[in-house]
């Protein structure tokens, strides 16, 4: 079995279908990256996303405004607040220089 045969049958083991699979939201998960079967940078991963934010719309939708989750999270991999902006990124420079008072 190859990795990413073993990972998409770990993650149907957990979500149970796949629809779940497409639409879950534990960004922690080292997994969540590979779930679909694609890295989530490549643009097979977009595609697929795409689709299911058309099929599950109504899904996506609820996790938005139950779980205050922004579909821009999925193309991310990360948690996106739907009521806030995304974060800034921070760069090496920000990150080295000493916080002023």
């Amino acid at each position: 079995m190859s990795r990413i045969t073993a990972i998409k049958k770990k993650c149907l083991e957990c979500g149970g279908t796949s629809k779940e699979v497409t639409i879950c939201h534990l960004f922690e998960c080292p997994l969540w990256k590979y779930r679909t079967g694609d890295n989530i940078k490549s643009q097979g991963y977009k595609e697929r996303m795409q689709t299911g934010f058309e099929n599950f719309k109504k899904e996506f939708d609820t996790l938005e405004k139950d779980c205050n989750i922004n579909k821009k999270s999925f193309l991310k991999g990360k948690h996106i607040n739907a009521r806030e902006e995304e974060p800034e990124e921070v760069s090496p420079e920000d990150e080295t220089r000493e916080p002023s008072n």
